[in-house]
């Protein structure tokens, strides 16, 4: 079963912020949006699991800042921006990410928290 627009916003951001967060030196995450996680986090606390509502948080979050280059990346390229067939996925919070069809604010905020974690230890 193919993937709602906010499902695939929401799968999408989760997993470019996951692997930028490997990168000692994000390209698609500017060091501003980093840093300004936590009012994204903030607006997600006052919300509920419902994926439109977080999918809104995530696009309303990225205008707020201006992170045009995230929104740029959550744009779908030819229907899902991810292609889950590529390459089998070794990390398991990938595996996760790709496998979930029933997104929870607290693994959205869980997702977020492990990201910014290993992003602050790469840089």
């Amino acid at each position: 079963m193919p993937l709602s627009e906010n499902e695939r916003i929401v799968r999408d951001f989760l997993l470019l912020l996951y692997r930028e967060s490997k990168k000692p030196n994000s390209t698609k995450v500017s060091p501003q949006a980093w840093e300004t996680l936590k009012d994204l986090q903030a607006s997600l606390a006052s919300g509920n699991d419902d994926i439109k509502t977080i999918a809104r948080a995530i696009a309303k979050w990225c205008k707020t800042h201006q992170y045009r280059e995230i929104l740029q990346a959550l744009q779908p390229v030819r229907g899902d921006a991810i292609d889950e067939d590529k390459d089998p996925v070794d990390d398991e919070t990938e595996q996760q990410i790709l496998r979930l069809t029933n997104f929870s604010l607290r693994f959205v905020e869980e997702t977020i928290n492990q990201a910014q974690t290993q992003h602050e230890q790469k840089s």
